[in-house]
């Protein structure tokens, strides 16, 4: 298995490879029709995208009183502050962003006479990365 990939064709496992997956692992016969088998899956990506929120409307506006227009919230457009009128704007950046992922995987798999099969697993990952979508942005 590559990268959660169950049926491997060359083109699949290429397009893995070309979005930062890796991965190496071991499987080993340990007698007893049992077989055991770890693998690290693994991606890292540098110069991600990464999205900058701008012209948001500022945290507490609709609590304030004069935001309000005989009672009632004024549109959301109105109350935004640093392109007047518009709405959300949004500034794609490839050059901020930095994500890892890495995992282990594990399986136990035992096979009796009668053709039942005990499956067990565990994947242990972690997931960093620096992008993120922030409320404001000086």
């Amino acid at each position: 298995m590559y990268a959660g990939i169950t049926l491997q064709n060359e083109s699949s496992v290429g397009l893995h490879r070309s979005c930062g997956f890796h991965q190496i692992g071991l499987e080993r016969s340990v007698g007893f029709s049992t077989v055991v088998n770890a693998a690290y899956v693994g991606t890292f990506d540098r110069h991600a995208m990464e999205t900058i929120p701008q012209n948001n409307v500022e945290f507490g506006s609709y609590a304030l009183a004069k935001n309000l227009f005989n009672g009632a919230e004024v549109n959301a457009n109105l109350l935004r502050t640093q392109y007047l009128g518009m709405g959300a704007v949004s500034t794609y950046c490839g050059c901020l962003s930095t994500l890892n992922y890495n995992a282990l995987q594990t399986s136990l798999k035992h096979r009796f006479t009668k053709g039942l099969t005990f499956n067990a697993n565990y994947q242990y990952s972690k997931g960093l990365g620096t992008a993120a979508m922030d409320a404001q942005r000086g």
